[in-house]
């Protein structure tokens, strides 16, 4: 039985100055000796100035690296959610489906580093919070901040997902934006592939190069020479394989491209790796990557062609996500009731995903909980509170009214008995809100809040209706 706590008790800390720096990542499709170069050049150039990840104490390589995937999975959460909020102020144009389809993919790209979870530390290492590792570890790709489309925060989304190779065609812009960032904000965003470079290191099997990337021995960047998981360190595979997520049962209805990669061992560990990574920021850079579809998005916007809709900055209910140094409170009770419900289906979208991917594949159950996530969590419903947030009612009641994504839990239950046990109380919540909202003198008149709520009320008697069963049976 893998040990849940281990890779907790791994304390991360950025390393921000290191001596001169030697070998990085190449891709292997481009090994021409000047492009090599190029890159080589480039990726050192990023670390030492802006760090990377090291672990205080370091008890083994398989949990740092278990630390380090959940690292990962909180930095694919924050900003998928940081994404949606942008495409939210962007109700309509291809700007704002460019952005929703990026969060989409950023979905895609948590469910891969659950998988790797899978495959190092076994099914009690899911993982679906948001901002505790994340935070405490010192990487943040960007400052996590709930904001409408701007130039700045494009200029951020641009940088965080930025290749290592700049074309030579963007190479200005992102000058620019790098300039613009760092004078507003006072920082360079950090890449995210300067993440997924260590979890690469720590899972090729030896310092020889391995897999699609070509990483080599230097412990001034991190990548420590013998440090590597061990085939014996990946779970048995009849265990992986009965609880990894695979395209064909999650990618119905989800969007563009959402990469799903199962994982089981050490090279479909760095394929899955590199697919995220390119998907993102692409290796020397791709025309669909996160990267150039944001430069896109950038590029709409300064054309004067894109009308974004008003939002406040880090709207709450309860509390500011941590870190968080600017934020707004939503004050109207009726409004806050509506948050508090979207905050409550948010937080059942990650339990359900968590209680999924725990649920084996045998397993009946795991089916309807996909389609619960693909069709009610993410369906019209999810849409439909995160859209009410916006609406004239709404903002007319309460200028700082918008989506809040706040998580009621960041922890996963270990147990499916406790995974219906929050769900559950997830249910309960909902209920008592719901019947708080439609006592209030607001609701008589709100006529898009009441086809909401029903609608909402018939997806909660169905999910209920299945709790109360698997709890009397489990």
């Amino acid at each position: 039985m893998p040990d849940p706590e281990s890779s907790r008790r791994v304390r991360l800390h950025w390393v921000t100055s290191a001596p001169r720096l030697k070998d990085s990542l190449v891709p292997a499709a481009k090994r021409s000796s000047s492009l090599e170069a190029t890159l080589r050049d480039d990726v050192v150039e990023h670390l030492r100035s802006n760090g990377f990840l090291s672990s205080d104490p370091a008890i083994s390589p398989k949990e740092e690296l278990l630390t380090l995937l959940r690292v990962a999975v909180e930095v694919e959460h924050a900003l998928l959610v940081q994404y949606l909020y942008a495409a939210e102020s962007v109700p309509t144009g291809p700007a704002g489906e460019i952005i929703r389809d990026i969060a989409l993919q950023e979905m895609g790209h948590f469910i891969t580093i659950e998988n790797l979870l899978l495959a190092v530390g076994g099914p009690t290492e899911f993982h679906i919070g948001r901002d505790v590792i994340r935070n405490q570890s010192g990487f943040n790709p960007i400052p996590f901040d709930l904001e409408p489309v701007k130039k700045l925060s494009l200029a951020e989304f641009v940088l965080a997902e930025r290749p290592q190779l700049i074309p030579q065609g963007h190479q200005a812009k992102v000058l620019e934006l790098e300039q613009l960032v760092s004078r507003k904000m006072g920082y360079e965003p950090v890449r995210v592939g300067a993440l997924y470079a260590k979890i690469y290191w720590l899972l090729q099997p030896t310092d020889d190069p391995f897999g699609p990337l070509i990483l080599t021995p230097d412990p001034t960047i991190g990548f420590d020479p013998g440090r590597h998981v061990r085939p014996e360190d990946f779970a048995q595979t009849a265990l992986i394989t009965d609880h990894f997520a695979t395209p064909s049962e999650w990618n119905s209805s989800s969007g563009p491209d959402m990469r799903i990669h199962p994982v089981t061992d050490a090279l479909t560990a760095v394929d899955a790796v590199f697919s995220v990574m390119a998907q993102g920021e692409g290796p020397a850079s791709a025309d669909d990557s996160h990267f150039d579809q944001f430069l896109l998005a950038l590029k709409l916007f300064e054309s004067g062609t894109v009308s974004v809709q008003h939002l406040p900055t880090n709207p709450y209910v309860g509390r500011p996500p941590f870190a968080v140094t600017v934020g707004v409170p939503i004050q109207h009770e009726y409004v806050r009731l509506w948050a508090n419900l979207l905050n409550v289906r948010y937080s059942g979208l990650l339990l359900a995903i968590g209680h999924a991917m725990l649920t084996p594949r045998s397993d009946p159950d795991r089916s309807i909980l996909i389609n619960l996530i693909f069709g009610v969590l993410m369906g019209q419903n999810l849409d439909g509170l995160i859209g009410i947030m916006t609406t004239p009612k709404m903002t007319g009641l309460d200028q700082n009214s918008a989506p809040t994504f706040e998580l009621f839990r960041e922890d996963m239950p270990v147990t499916l008995r406790d995974c219906w046990i929050r769900q559950a109380e997830l249910l309960n919540t909902e209920k008592r809100i719901r019947d708080e909202l439609r006592s209030h003198v607001e609701h008589v008149s709100d006529v898009d809040g009441t086809i909401l709520l029903n609608n909402l009320e018939r997806s909660w008697q169905d999910l209920s209706n299945l709790v109360e069963m698997r709890l009397a049976t489990t």
